[in-house]
């Protein structure tokens, strides 16, 4: 059987890692035969270079485990850059990886697919909290976050002007 890199991690000291480590110590359990733990706590997933997840990946090198498991791939890194870099360095070691809630599995074809898939909308999100964070009202301002959007309501009340026909008749069958 195979052996299985853990790799927990929290933001902030006051999180503790217990859930993700239950989980994935029992799918380790039922999978594996033996398994190392990695945890980083009170280090942000943005950061590429944490102390756990630096002495995984040099364990890696060392060929001490076959497969990564991560209870979800937020936990193990926050770009879609740095996850596909990851898998790939893993890939060239022989080392699948596995994201426990996403049931991401590299070792399977199916695997690989939704793996890229979810990474692709990991990032998204990322980019949306970003772009959230730049929007944040400064009380000076005269005008907080993005431009102004029409609402939906407003939308469909421009269209409804333009075609000349009240929305409730476009919207029957």
């Amino acid at each position: 059987m195979k052996a299985v890199a853990l790799y927990a991690r929290v933001s902030t000291l006051d999180q503790n890692c217990e859930v993700q480590l239950q989980d994935l110590r029992r799918h380790a359990g039922q999978r594996f035969a033996q398994y190392r733990e990695y945890i980083d706590v009170g280090v942000s997933g943005a950061q590429r270079h944490r102390p756990q997840l630096d002495m995984l990946m040099k364990d890696a090198h060392k060929r001490l485990f076959d497969v990564v498991l991560v209870w979800k791939f937020d936990r193990f890194a926050r770009s879609l850059k740095h996850l596909i870099e990851s898998l790939d360095e893993f890939s060239a070691l022989g080392i699948d990886f596995v994201s426990y809630t996403e049931g991401v599995d590299t070792t399977t074809p199916s695997g690989q697919l939704l793996f890229h898939i979810v990474g692709a909308v990991a990032q998204f999100e990322r980019d949306l909290i970003g772009e959230r964070r730049s929007q944040r009202c400064d009380p000076k301002a005269t005008h907080c976050g993005a431009s102004p959007h029409l609402s939906a309501f407003q939308f469909l009340g421009s269209a409804e002007r333009f075609s000349g026909r009240p929305l409730e008749s476009r919207c029957e069958s």
